[in-house]
């Protein structure tokens, strides 16, 4: 697979050789800025954490059909995908599961208090709507407390500048199509957009097919340049077939997602040196659950309330204090967890220093006061160097971070005999990275990173009796790797980009690898952009896991490709025909597999799409 990828980029060197190739002309574009790191903007160059950005304009020219493809591109992130449409999407980053990295949209929690963790494929927001995403890499509970030991997903939508419509259909295999659309507009200080998607699969398996629904909307009002108000709200209703993995199939088993997440964020700029964020947002979720016809649906309700405020005080011209409270409450009402609701209370405080714009000191920390788990402090620091003659950017952060223990682990009770703990205690994990960034003029740039993370308190389920199992902290784990990063622009029009992850995961207790946390990860990607609007993107993944001693290689490499087509009608008028082919190759793999304990050995697997091509318009006006 690797010779492939290399194949690949040397024939897009060759033809951009002999053909005169420049960048889209279409406008000016602001410079990027990210949040997720300080909760304060920043340039991407001044962030002293490992932060990656993925812009609305890369995820559309490139291959990825849901934002989970959008995630699994960059550095140090892991998707543990189960292959059918609408199934689970599970990030990871660093050797973190999923239940260890925070997901937010627009700032909006979304991780579940009933299993810790979030699906990407549940976002209720389309590709169209993404203004960027940032992840951050690293520990990050001293702001965001609980399920941040891994880093933080940061899904951003637009914000509405202009008047536009849009519609959008694409349709692919198996079934597969899609439409969309949205109108946006802004009249003096008021801003509003609404959204609207659907897409359907009959699935590429029995029992894989997929209804998914979105809806979005969004309000905001500028009082002036320096104040303003917006309250979003958006929905998604998802059904699916599970059809099981390749030893335990379910042709009967059905999923039914309902997700309504709402947000009312007000800010305000009340001096140069101080201004104020405060938020409030509401998160429904409902999940049933049909083993098969002769069960009946089990259903699992989920809410989470959440207030927060944000005051970031410009000391000096040097310095930036930031401060925040917040507050939350969940519940979940369970056939499996019950009926309960916790609380949280928290605050947190950091300190942003500039020194003669060459050194940059952040330090910060967060205390969480939890009705059941009791009180954690959280802290972090932080500091980018530059070295302004060479442009070199040398980053170094360390930081704790915890996972608090979900309903499911704290009520969990089912006929069999399987019950929660009540008592257990948040896992903890302690990070140590450091990386350098050495940028070649605006044509090409490196990077590099090491980490090195210890994790104690992991909860575990564990046999108390026969066939009978409770969660313990019992776990323990290091984990620690490097992350390289390059990209080239040799001529206009043209970018080679690639990044490789090696991760080495230790589990104390047993002694051995954590086997589901891959090993090695190499990703890389040919774009190009010609005079006449056309963009031809080629991207390739190659995956090498760990494997138990007693089975076969697991690894496997794919390469995918897309056409864009950008077409202007006439003044305000404009559109995108595309097409694309999935797993060129049509290789046979799967990202995730089952494991049979009394045999010692891999046991079924969860197929991933074969090739696959799909194509589709979409128009603004």
């Amino acid at each position: 697979m690797i010779r492939t990828i290399v194949f690949f980029a040397a024939a897009a060197l060759i033809t951009a050789a002999g053909q005169s190739v420049r960048a889209d002309e279409g406008g000016v574009k602001l410079s990027p800025v990210v949040v997720t790191a300080t909760k304060t903007e920043r340039d991407p160059k001044d962030v002293t954490q490992s932060v990656t950005v993925i812009t609305g304009e890369e995820i559309k020219k490139s291959g990825a059909t849901t934002i989970g493809d959008a995630v699994n591109k960059t550095v140090g992130v892991s998707i543990r995908e189960y292959g059918t449409p609408g199934s689970t999407s599970n990030p990871g980053i660093r050797g973190s599961f999923y239940s260890q990295v925070l997901v937010l949209l627009n700032g909006i929690r979304l991780n579940s208090p009933r299993d810790g963790g979030f699906n990407l494929t549940d976002v209720p927001v389309s590709l169209d709507e993404i203004e960027r995403i940032e992840i951050l890499r690293g520990p990050s509970s001293a702001l965001y407390g609980a399920d941040a030991m891994g880093g933080v997903v940061n899904i951003i939508t637009k914000k509405p500048d202009r008047d536009e419509a849009r519609i959008g259909i694409s349709a692919g295999p198996h079934g597969y199509g899609a439409d969309s659309a949205g109108f946006s507009g802004k009249t003096g200080d008021l801003h509003y957009s609404v959204t609207r998607e659907r897409e359907l699969s009959d699935g590429y398996r029995i029992n894989s097919d997929m209804d998914r629904q979105t809806l979005g909307a969004r309000i905001g009002y500028d009082f002036s340049t320096d104040s303003g108000v917006v309250m979003t709200s958006n929905y998604i209703s998802k059904e699916i077939g599970l059809p099981g993995s390749t030893d335990f199939l379910t042709p009967e088993s059905r999923q039914w997602t309902r997700d309504l997440i709402t947000g009312l964020g007000y800010h305000a700029r009340f001096s140069p040196g101080l201004d104020a964020k405060l938020n409030a947002s509401y998160n429904a979720n409902t999940l049933e659950f049909r083993r098969d016809l002769a069960t009946a649906p089990s259903r699992h309700e989920s809410k989470t309330g959440l207030v927060d405020a944000q005051f970031n005080w410009l000391a000096a011209s040097w310095n930036v204090i930031t401060l925040g409270a917040e507050a939350r409450a969940d519940r979940v009402k369970s056939v499996d967890s019950g009926d309960h609701e916790t609380r949280l209370g928290a605050g947190y405080l950091q300190d942003e220093i500039s020194i003669d714009e060459q050194l940059i000191l952040v330090l910060g920390g967060r205390f969480d006061d939890h009705s059941v788990y009791g009180t954690k402090f959280s802290p972090r620091g932080s500091l980018r160097y530059l070295i302004a003659k060479t442009g070199t950017v040398l980053r170094v952060s360390a930081g704790k971070a915890f996972r608090a223990p979900t309903f499911n682990d704290l009520y969990w009770s089912d006929p069999w005999g399987n019950i929660g703990n009540p008592d257990l205690l948040p896992e903890i994990s302690k990070e140590y990275d450091g990386g350098i960034e050495q940028p070649f003029g605006d044509k090409a740039s490196i990077k590099l990173t090491a980490f090195h993370r210890r994790i104690k308190n992991l909860i575990q389920w564990e046999q108390y009796a026969p066939w009978q199992y409770t969660p313990m902290n019992i776990g323990r784990a290091e984990i620690k790797g490097f992350e390289g990063e390059a990209s080239v622009t040799p001529v206009a029009g043209l970018t080679l980009a690639a990044n490789y992850t090696y991760t080495n995961p230790i589990d104390e207790l047993a002694g051995e690898k954590i086997y589901t946390i891959p090993e090695e990860q190499l990703k890389a990607s040919v774009s190009l952009s010609f005079p006449a609007k056309t963009i031809v993107y080629l991207e390739g993944k190659h995956v090498k896991n760990y494997e138990r001693p007693t089975e076969d290689a697991w690894q496997y490499g794919v390469l995918n490709a897309k056409i864009t087509q950008i077409v202007e009608f006439r003044q305000g008028l404009r559109g995108e025909i595309f097409v694309g082919l999935n797993n060129i190759f049509d290789r046979k793999y799967s990202v995730v597999r089952t494991y049979d304990f009394f045999t010692d050995n891999h046991s079924g697997d969860y197929p991933m799409p074969p090739r696959e091509i799909y194509g589709g318009v979409s128009v603004q006006f």
